[in-house]
């Protein structure tokens, strides 16, 4: 009885409940590009939704800064919103994704500005993620 009671409340969740397949939906409704990687990055960035003393703490789900504090957001929906505007400013849709976020842009020194420090382990990361966990998103 427990069981099905739970499995009830999970089923009732509401659209402002931070889960993958909510943030997923978010996103497909801002129209950002790439959803699945985008949900999988914010997976990613706050380690399921559930990281202690990181940018989840001021409903960041990426982890966005200026090289100082985590920028804070009211609610996590906030985040997406930056996102969706930092997607429009720099993507070039002519380019893949995971390129992308390997190099943002190129400095005038020619370095590239990443999205990680590691870009091919975080890509492959997302990669897996996605392969694994993104049909239950789209349900």
């Amino acid at each position: 009885m427990k069981t099905l009671l739970l499995i009830m409340l999970m089923s009732f969740s509401s659209s402002d409940d931070l889960t993958p397949k909510n943030v997923y939906a978010y996103c497909v409704e801002q129209g950002i590009q790439y959803p699945e990687i985008v949900t999988a990055q914010a997976i990613w960035e706050t380690g399921w939704f559930s990281c202690k003393n990181c940018s989840l703490d001021k409903n960041n789900l990426f982890g966005f800064n200026t090289g100082g504090p985590y920028f804070k957001y009211d609610d996590w929906k906030d985040s997406v919103d930056a996102y969706k505007r930092w997607q429009d400013s720099y993507y070039d849709p002519q380019r893949d994704y995971y390129e992308f976020l390997a190099c943002i842009y190129k400095t005038r020194d020619g370095r590239c500005l990443k999205y990680c420090a590691d870009p091919e382990s975080y890509n492959e990361n997302l990669r897996n993620t996605i392969l694994t966990h993104a049909d239950s998103w789209k349900e």
